[in-house]
């Protein structure tokens, strides 16, 4: 499973907005036989957070659908646009996630990955020497 999550804070006043161009991004995606968008509103954190969130079977799967997207944006496209004009400025950040697949109980307990691990940011634990200590 692989899972791409676009977050931004949607600014105050433009709910109704939001919902109706949101409702648009999904028959859009739909109507290309894409995955369709998950919404989320954070319940705490960044007040009014939003997170769009689409899954994939694979990385490849989610790769073939942003190849598609880059060829051809066609609504979708004109939907972000205005999606974006709606979010604050500089909140939005977006983040892949694939999924590990754990091995069946007491075949062993090392984590496979289905694609390569990305680097380590270098963070240690607090109290390990060399790394970055939080109280």
């Amino acid at each position: 499973m692989y899972r791409h999550q676009l977050r931004f804070v949607l600014r105050f006043g433009v709910r109704g907005q939001f919902t109706e161009f949101i409702d648009k991004l999904n028959a859009a995606e739909t109507a290309r036989g894409w995955a369709p968008p998950r919404v989320w509103q954070a319940m705490n954190g960044l007040v009014n957070e939003i997170v769009l969130e689409h899954e994939y079977e694979s990385f490849a799967a989610f790769q073939r659908e942003r190849a598609a997207f880059h060829d051809d944006p066609g609504e979708v496209g004109a939907v972000l646009a205005v999606l974006s004009e709606l979010a604050v400025a500089g909140t939005a950040f977006q983040s892949d996630l694939d999924e590990y697949e754990l091995i069946a109980a007491g075949a062993s307990a090392d984590i496979v990955s289905r694609s390569s691990r990305l680097p380590s940011s270098g963070c240690q634990s607090p109290g390990v020497s060399g790394g970055p200590r939080f109280t």
